[in-house]
């Protein structure tokens, strides 16, 4: 199960994220873009940005760090959003995205569903967490506490998701 920290919980756990992932690792998830999506960016932007209605889920207190986290779900488009907000009616940011098909959108350095996994191994090499990548099947960017993932399928991306996948 995917657990997605806020900018509050993200504060809180800097230096825990630090000591696991690497001060580079957590500055990597807040600089890399899916499209124009990127962590921390306002709900207003990101309806802005993306066309279409997404279907929202209810607005959910997340025990694990106290704050609300809703789900849109932009399914025409492949993508979905969660939001966190600390307060169930405060202003809501992106705390994940997760794309998938029929996604046409790229990450900074270009790689979208349908990239090689070799693509990605030379683009994101520097980035590569080798603990946590599997050949063929998954490649982490940055960690799993903060990072980018990559999916694989026959050998191409099948998803691609930005942000915390792990407490």
């Amino acid at each position: 199960m995917l657990v997605c920290y806020s900018i509050r919980a993200l504060i809180t756990a800097t230096v825990a994220v630090t000591a696991l992932a690497g001060e580079d690792n957590f500055k990597f998830m807040h600089s890399e873009r899916i499209g124009a999506l990127r962590i921390g960016m306002p709900r207003k932007d990101v309806l802005h940005v993306l066309a279409g209605t997404p279907v929202s889920g209810p607005i959910e207190l997340w025990e694990a760090d106290g704050n609300y986290y809703q789900l849109l779900d932009f399914q025409s488009l492949g993508v979905k959003i969660y939001l966190v907000s600390p307060s169930k009616s405060g202003a809501q940011i992106i705390a994940s995205i997760r794309i998938t098909s029929p996604c046409t959108l790229a990450t900074k350095r270009g790689i979208h569903l349908g990239s090689s996994e070799q693509d990605v191994i030379k683009l994101y090499k520097s980035q590569q967490n080798k603990e946590d990548s599997e050949l063929g099947t998954s490649f982490v960017a940055g960690s799993v506490y903060g990072g980018l993932i990559f999916q694989f399928s026959k050998g191409k991306v099948s998803q691609i998701f930005l942000g915390p996948a792990s407490e």
